[in-house]
């Protein structure tokens, strides 16, 4: 499975803005909630494997559940590390994509 563009900003967003709203989200992104929602699920099939899993709680946004806090930690300090996937950059998608699936397999061992 591979993440869009869309699904990679909420996933770094989450993880490192942890309480964004789903509002803020689909604004940010020019989406509805129900989009953000959708690609939430998706993501969720991708990142379960590697122990991480994004949850919404009623009145208090998004949050990154993890298994390992050190694969958390590790994960979450690249990502800030790095810059952020907005949808204003010229980077390009096939590179973002990869990218976090590294981060993702170099927590997994």
């Amino acid at each position: 499975m591979i993440l869009n563009k869309r699904q990679i900003y909420f996933l770094q967003t989450i993880i490192c803005h942890p309480g964004v709203s789903g509002d803020d989200l689909a604004q940010k992104s020019g989406s509805s909630t129900r989009t953000v929602t959708a690609d939430i699920d998706t993501v969720n099939g991708l990142i379960r494997a590697y122990g991480l899993q994004l949850e919404s709680r009623r009145g208090a946004g998004y949050f990154c559940h993890y298994e390992n806090p050190e694969n958390f930690d590790d994960i979450k300090s690249q990502l800030i590390q790095r810059s952020y996937y907005t949808f204003a950059d010229e980077n390009d998608f096939s590179e973002r994509v990869g990218h976090i699936v590294r981060i993702l397999l170099r927590a997994d061992g």
